[in-house]
């Protein structure tokens, strides 16, 4: 059995919805195809938040949408008025009736504890607030979107990592505005360098949690 989406949320007033639930499908193909293609070698999830942004991405492309990764923006001040310097935007994409900026970070919690969530908050908050120092009449396309990417790396001991995956989920299902959980079975990972690895402690890496918050429509 391949890897899994265990949950794909899309909040009743996210506008948009049909086309976020069908790219959150697209996204979990993306990383199924990379798994099944680098089985033995890697796990699509262990890789950092540009490798993720790739995979949306991808995801963008293969529902027949367009995306740019990684491209040169102007940031402002508080005011609108005052340009701040040039930076780069995390990714565009154009899907369907879609026009999106997302900005996104990555958190690599050990539990799903208060402190993770309170500490995946402040990575969308921190997302937040470059989109808002987006220039308005280049930038900001109809929909803007802060994710972060949530890794957990978990103890060799855990007991069931579905459900700690399921937890720190839950905990943002009423706040975010997408929230997906893609899973790979720790038997799918027998073979997989995370697996009683000394490089990396032990450590499980049973999937990635997609939490999006949507800035503006």
């Amino acid at each position: 059995m391949p890897g899994q989406l265990l949950l794909e949320h899309v909040g009743n007033k996210l506008p948009h919805k049909p086309t976020w639930e069908k790219l959150v499908k697209a996204w979990g193909d993306v990383l199924n195809r990379y798994l099944q293609r680098e089985k033995g070698y890697d796990l699509p999830h262990w890789n950092t938040e540009p490798s993720l942004n790739g995979f949306l991405a991808a995801a963008v492309w293969i529902a027949n949408g367009v995306a740019l990764e990684e491209y040169s923006t102007e940031r402002l001040d508080e005011d609108q008025k005052t340009t701040t310097g040039k930076g780069l935007l995390d990714l565009y994409f154009h899907l369907e009736d879609l026009d999106c900026v997302v900005e996104a970070k990555q958190d690599w919690p050990t539990d799903s504890s208060e402190e993770c969530r309170e500490r995946i908050n402040k990575f969308l908050d921190a997302a937040d607030c470059q989109l808002d120092a987006l220039r308005d009449d280049e930038d900001q396309a109809n929909v803007g979107m802060a994710i972060c990417w949530v890794c957990p790396k978990l103890g060799p001991n855990t007991q069931n990592e579905e459900a700690v995956l399921r937890q720190i989920a839950k905990s943002f299902e009423e706040s975010a505005d997408v929230i997906a959980i893609y899973h790979v079975p720790r038997e799918e990972r027998e073979s997989l360098k995370d697996e009683d690895n000394a490089d990396n402690d032990g450590r499980r890496y049973p999937g990635v949690i997609w939490v999006g918050r949507q800035r503006w429509s």
